[in-house]
């Protein structure tokens, strides 16, 4: 019966000790997430190649100018 009782005990013990040591850190709260919705058209006759390589950089330079506030949601109004 003693040894029943030590054997639950020490099994206790090392199950406790074990909680404690696989803590994860605390999670980072989620960051803002912001979606802007862009629909244009390109004219008729335009240099495809020449969109293609200037899009990107218009495209991220309009979103920071929107996120810094400067353009969009009645900044100019």
């Amino acid at each position: 019966m003693r040894t029943a009782f030590l054997s639950s005990l020490t099994s206790l013990l090392i199950w406790m000790a074990m909680m404690h040591q696989g803590h994860a850190q605390a999670a980072k709260p989620p960051a803002p997430v912001t979606r802007i919705l862009a629909i244009g058209t390109l004219n008729p006759g335009v240099d495809l190649a020449a969109v293609r390589a200037i899009l990107p950089t218009e495209v991220k330079e309009t979103v920071k100018l929107y996120l810094d506030g400067k353009i969009g949601s009645g900044a100019n109004a």
